[in-house]
């Protein structure tokens, strides 16, 4: 059982490139597919540090041109601060953050922070 489960978390470390290369397609639809895979890749359980490979190509779909894109990659990371180790999430959201908001994307931005503020029940040192 566990050489399976082995070769199954290397086969997941091996599409999750490519799947972040759909993040750069041109059709929106594509990059809102992507996104959802690899949080649904990323949140098997045993797999949490999939989280340091998935979180900056998702993150850096808070630039995105279409709002929907954007909104689904705040929901993603939202969903993977609950689902992993909230610093890490933080860490790698940050920068991409920061640029959302200094470009007046304060709808991504506030929306994200705010969201995902709440699940930490103490301060956090990013």
């Amino acid at each position: 059982m566990l050489a399976k489960q082995v070769k199954y978390f290397d086969a997941i470390r091996t599409v999750i490139p490519a799947i972040s290369e759909c993040l750069k397609d041109v059709d929106s639809n594509v990059r809102s597919n992507a996104t959802f895979t690899l949080v649904g890749l990323a949140e098997q359980d045993g797999f949490t540090d999939a989280i340091r490979t998935v979180v900056p190509p998702i993150a850096a779909c808070l630039k995105d041109v279409n709002q929907s894109v954007a909104s689904n990659a705040v929901s993603a990371l939202e969903k993977l601060a609950k689902r992993a180790d909230f610093y890490d999430v933080v860490r790698a959201v940050v920068p991409p953050l920061t640029e959302a908001l200094n470009e007046h994307e304060y709808y991504i931005g506030l929306l994200l922070f705010s969201r995902t503020i709440s699940y930490q029940t103490a301060g956090f040192d990013v």
